[in-house]
């Protein structure tokens, strides 16, 4: 599962009224890979590949919201990262 630090993520994100504005990253990452995942997951419904399909997705999108998140001190690309959702829910 692709994790984000609020703090960061949602002032660089969505903005913070006229002082910051809006550098959405995580979305448009996220709808980069919409299609494959969506394709891929198809494929692997039934097959028992169905988690490497979500983990590589996880991947890919912690790959792109880096590469499209507003230059800063280095604290917003780093505070993205994948994580086990293992007892994510609980």
């Amino acid at each position: 599962m692709a994790c984000i630090d609020q703090e960061y993520g949602v002032e660089n994100g969505f903005g913070r009224g006229i002082r910051i504005p809006a550098h959405p990253f995580m979305r448009p990452a996220v709808e980069a890979v919409r299609g494959q995942f969506n394709k891929a997951m198809r494929a692997a419904l039934g097959t028992g590949k169905a988690q490497a399909v979500v983990d590589k997705t996880a991947f890919d999108v912690e790959k792109i919201a880096k590469s499209k998140a507003p230059v800063d001190t280095g604290a917003l690309k780093n505070s993205i990262s994948v994580h086990d959702a293992e007892g994510f829910l609980k």
